[in-house]
């Protein structure tokens, strides 16, 4: 039969005499770390747990060296329990995240920045060539338009150019009668109405006819130079629905 007095009492008195040999206040060498390791592939790995100074705060750290992963330089950082632990038990040729000194990060932090900067500058400058070249090619009336041009659609509807200069460009350019006619010959336009027929199963949106269809602004042209953004406010309309609901809309 099984003495448990004694072996409760051996539990106990073995509880009272563990002690640990590594304490959180004390740094922990390199030199020691790579000692740890070795020890972690030779001897019991939960044995060697225990000897770890234990606190019953919650994510308790350890002060380690550690080699800046830039310049080399050894520095002292905190590293919680569970993570030394983890790392001296796989072996790992570095610790889960990366040790970099406060000299290497400053300057890491500050190249990003410039690169920040360059990136925006180039950004913009190209922003602003497409968007020329957006407008001297959409808005030429001599060039030959072909709804099966997937080009019309991706340079309309993606590329990267400054939409509200676009918007002033039309405003500016076609805001005559006169001129509103050859707007709605331009490229920029067919297309876009063409997508809009397309989206729309070529069919009138308040009455379902196929006939004379045609695409036009609401709101009385508010949304106008806006189209590349707005497709959805604008709407097809057979001739005659048109007439109804606009009573016969005149450009001004």
């Amino acid at each position: 039969m099984i003495n448990f007095d004694a072996f409760v009492t051996y539990l106990e008195d073995r509880r009272k005499n563990i002690a640990f040999f590594i304490k959180q206040n004390e740094l922990i060498s390199i030199e020691e770390i790579e000692k740890l390791r070795i020890l972690y592939k030779e001897y019991d790995k939960y044995e060697l747990d225990n000897c770890f100074e234990k606190t019953e705060l919650k994510g308790s750290t350890f002060l380690v060296e550690a080699k800046c992963e830039r310049c080399k330089l050894v520095i002292k950082k905190e590293i919680p329990k569970t993570k030394l632990i983890e790392y001296l038990k796989e072996g790992k040729k570095q610790f889960r995240y990366e040790h970099i000194c406060k000299d290497c990060k400053n300057r890491e932090e500050e190249n990003e920045k410039k690169e920040r900067i360059e990136y925006w500058k180039n950004r913009e400058e190209d922003k602003n060539k497409n968007t020329i070249i957006f407008i001297k090619e959409l808005f030429n009336n001599e060039s030959k338009w072909s709804k099966d041009n997937d080009n019309y659609y991706n340079k309309i509807f993606y590329a990267e150019v400054d939409d509200e200069k676009i918007e002033s460009y039309i405003k500016e350019e076609y805001s005559t009668k006169a001129k509103y006619q050859l707007f709605l010959q331009t490229p920029y336009w067919r297309h876009i109405a063409h997508e809009k027929r397309k989206k729309e199963g070529f069919k009138c949106e308040l009455c379902g006819s196929n006939e004379s269809l045609n695409v036009h602004h609401k709101n009385n042209y508010e949304d106008f130079g806006k189209e590349k953004r707005n497709i959805k406010k604008l709407v097809l309309l057979c001739h005659e629905c048109h007439q109804k609901q606009h009573n016969i809309l005149v450009f001004e």
